[in-house]
């Protein structure tokens, strides 16, 4: 039986992968084509929007992962039924449930894939794919990574460890170059922009001479020029930006100014449920081909999956917008089109045996 269940999630993971490569390859064109019209400005240039498609790969394949993963499933369960395969097995005595045995395997696979790509990956490429692109000058630089952002603003070079929406900024150190030496060094705790300048709290300001270092410190001081509106919307985090301890902070942080924390509560638990999404949607596909789909051609049913798949984004947008203008708590947007999806296999396979 084990032997069996491999087998069943090779061809699937097989069949998941190609899907994902047809899907991406075509997510990859669109997206190269519309920033055709960026090339050219602010010395945006063609290995520049290459770059920006590629950093955004992640982003979109975590965006489309459960759409992929029941087109895949179908595809190859549809694959062994139009070799029989599926009709020898269930002669043989193996049950569906045996069967969704060996796609559960497959989804082992692909709940981590996705967990990487939300916890660790897709938050930080996609961050850095917009903050290049949005670079306004030569005389500025952005260099973002994993754990902090660079930021080249004329003669100072700036060190952020934690960039947060509202114009917020964590641990920054603000290096002066002056003759190609470093004259001062700023550490602030942290920095809120206002209309006009920057506030900064627990400043400490080294001045940094030929013969001698002059150490001040300050609670609290003003700067008009820390980072320009442009660079700070470059660096502004949009909650699909953030990685889940940064949203779980935030949240803290808003809750405690009493700010509404529901947008960045949602992005949380869309990432937490994630694995149960893929697996309802990857089970989903096995009663539509021992069902409705046992006879179908393979177009039929790549037509089928393109459907339900779309139907369950379509629900998940529309779920998640409506809780962030409604009283409805945010756990409810977020799980309330995998329940309506898991109520639906559990229907089908009842039905089925």
């Amino acid at each position: 039986m084990r032997r069996l269940n491999f087998y069943i999630a090779k061809t699937v993971l097989l069949s998941i992968g190609l899907v994902i490569g047809v899907i991406l390859s075509i997510d990859l064109i669109f997206t190269f084509v519309a920033q055709f019209h960026a090339i050219g400005h602010n010395d945006y240039t063609m290995l520049d929007a290459i770059e920006f498609v590629f950093l955004r790969l992640p982003s979109d394949l975590y965006l489309i992962l459960p759409v992929c993963a029941f087109i895949g499933v179908l595809a190859a369960l549809g694959q062994l039924a139009s070799k029989s395969e599926l009709i020898a097995m269930r002669s043989a005595g193996v049950s569906v449930a045996q069967i969704c045995h060996g796609v559960l395997y497959a989804a082992l696979v692909v709940v981590l894939v996705g967990y990487l790509l939300a916890i660790y990956i897709s938050p930080v490429t996609r961050h850095m794919a917009y903050a290049k692109r949005n670079q306004p000058s030569q005389r500025s630089a952005v260099l973002v990574l994993a754990s902090a952002t660079w930021v080249r603003v004329g003669d100072n070079i700036i060190y952020i460890g934690r960039t947060l929406p509202g114009g917020r900024l964590d641990n920054i150190i603000s290096y002066h170059i002056q003759n190609n030496q470093i004259s001062q060094i700023v550490h602030a705790n942290t920095a809120q922009v206002t209309n006009t300048h920057w506030i900064l709290s627990d400043v400490t300001m080294l001045d940094i001479a030929r013969d001698h270092i002059t150490k001040r410190y300050h609670k609290q001081t003003t700067n008009l020029g820390l980072l320009s509106p442009n660079l700070l919307h470059i660096l502004t985090l949009e909650p699909e930006d953030m990685t889940l301890w940064a949203l779980y902070e935030y949240i803290q942080y808003r809750q405690q100014n009493q700010l509404d924390p529901k947008p960045y509560v949602l992005q949380i638990w869309l990432r937490i449920l994630q694995p149960f999404t893929l697996i309802v949607m990857m089970l989903l596909a096995v009663p539509f081909v021992f069902g409705p789909l046992r006879s179908a051609t393979m177009g039929l049913r790549l037509a089928v999956g393109l459907s339900v798949g779309f139907a369950f984004y379509i629900a998940s947008q529309f779920f998640g917008s409506f809780t962030l203008i409604s009283p409805l708590p945010a756990f409810l947007g977020a799980s309330l089109p995998t329940v309506v999806f898991a109520l639906v296999l559990l229907i089908m396979i009842r039905r089925i045996n």
